[in-house]
């Protein structure tokens, strides 16, 4: 079994899931599989055992339609039954439509409207270059990785969260952009002609660009992940919608339907897989998918060891308890007003965080440039604002 065996099957269990739930969006994730199966198999720090290690890099899927992609990446690894995937969009199953952190084992934060994702890897990468730099640099560099497609890189919210993270140079942030070019109801160049490169450029990334199919060049763009930075990366993968499909790759009919019948039996003949069977995952591809769990496994062996040495340090083991082992704040001080005296809720907003900010260390926030409206000020003035060069500070400006 090798690469692009292993990968059909990836794409065979999206196919088949869409069809048997008779809804779905295979297009996508047919497209942005190469990519998610480098990252998985030989680039995402994670303990095959634990979906929780603290020491893992965390995917978010942005373009949350492309679940299917995730479910099938997590029944590999181990953290989904086969059962799970064939439950795929009906009720209560571990596989909803749209990734819910709350349901599914292994997916870091809900996603599905558009942009969404993106967003919150920021904050991911933000919360990890904090702790770096307040508990342990070494146990603490993680990465946050993002998988967008067309439709994220549209979104506002997109590009004003891109926008904080080039300015903050989050440098353990790396998206992935799937350019497809393809959406729901055509091709792209109906509705945007943007040059991202030069966008992202502007907003103080990196950017790469590479063919999305090319399995030597996503590996060298991941390469170039790991390296010292000092500003977010942004890998453009030049792909096909439904990539590998029989007929129908790079068609807009396969974004958000079913293949047709005759196309999914074609694509599985094209695939070398059996025309009768569903779901078809032979146990070699498990164990080609799995080759280098074992090095994953040392890698956290040796996070723990030196996370247990960190802990018998006072001083670090108080950090991180406020940090990870405070789920309430009793002591937290009263703040009161004089009786029969309105007080604006802003005002008073003002006075409770000013209060707490010194109390709750992992307190971070921010008013987006309001501070004087917002009654922050003494917030500010108190934890300082976080910057590329002062990560150890709460308020993002």
């Amino acid at each position: 079994m090798n690469d692009l065996q292993t990968i059909n099957t990836l794409k065979g269990l999206v196919i088949d899931a869409v069809h048997k739930a008779k809804s779905g969006h295979p297009g996508g994730a047919m497209s942005s599989m190469d990519y998610a199966y480098v990252l998985f198999t030989e680039y995402l720090r994670l303990d095959p055992s634990n979906t929780k290690w603290l020491g893992r890099d965390r995917f978010i899927l942005s373009a949350g339609h492309e679940s299917m992609l995730a479910y099938s990446l997590l029944h590999y690894i181990g953290w989904l039954e086969m059962d799970d995937l064939k439950k795929f969009r009906q009720m209560k199953s571990k596989t909803p439509g749209h990734p819910e952190n709350f349901m599914t084992p292994g997916i870091e934060c809900t996603t599905g409207p558009l942009g969404q994702g993106a967003a919150m890897s920021v904050g991911f990468a933000l919360a990890s270059k904090h702790q770096a730099a307040v508990l342990d640099e070494k146990l603490f560099a993680h990465k946050t990785y993002a998988l967008l497609g067309d439709g994220c890189m549209q979104e506002d919210i997109t590009l004003g969260a891109a926008s904080v993270a080039g300015h903050l140079r989050l440098d353990q942030l790396v998206w992935y952009y799937d350019q497809n070019k393809v959406q729901i109801a055509g091709t792209i160049d109906r509705v945007s002609s943007d040059d991202y490169k030069k966008v992202f450029e502007g907003m103080r990334w990196e950017v790469l660009e590479v063919n999305g199919h090319d399995l030597g060049a996503l590996r060298k763009a991941l390469d170039h992940a790991q390296t010292k930075r000092d500003r977010p990366l942004l890998i453009i993968g030049d792909t096909k919608m439904a990539n590998g499909a029989f007929s129908l790759e790079g068609s807009n009919d396969t974004h958000g339907s079913p293949l047709p019948l005759d196309e999914r039996t074609n694509t599985r003949k094209k695939f070398g897989h059996p025309h009768d069977m569903d779901f078809h995952a032979p146990a070699e591809s498990y164990t080609h998918f799995r080759r280098n769990f074992d090095k994953r496994r040392a890698e956290v062996s040796e996070w723990q060891k030196t996370f247990d040495t960190k802990l018998k340090d006072s001083a670090f083991k108080s950090k991180y308890s406020a940090y990870y082992e405070t789920s309430s704040y009793p002591s937290l001080p009263q703040v009161t007003w004089a009786s029969g005296k309105p007080v604006a809720t802003r005002n008073a907003f003002g006075d409770i965080i000013e209060k707490w900010a010194e109390h709750v260390p992992n307190f971070i926030g921010g008013s987006a440039d309001l501070d004087s409206s917002n009654m922050t000020e003494q917030f500010v003035e108190k934890v300082g604002d976080f910057q590329h060069d002062s990560p150890k500070n709460r308020n993002i400006a």
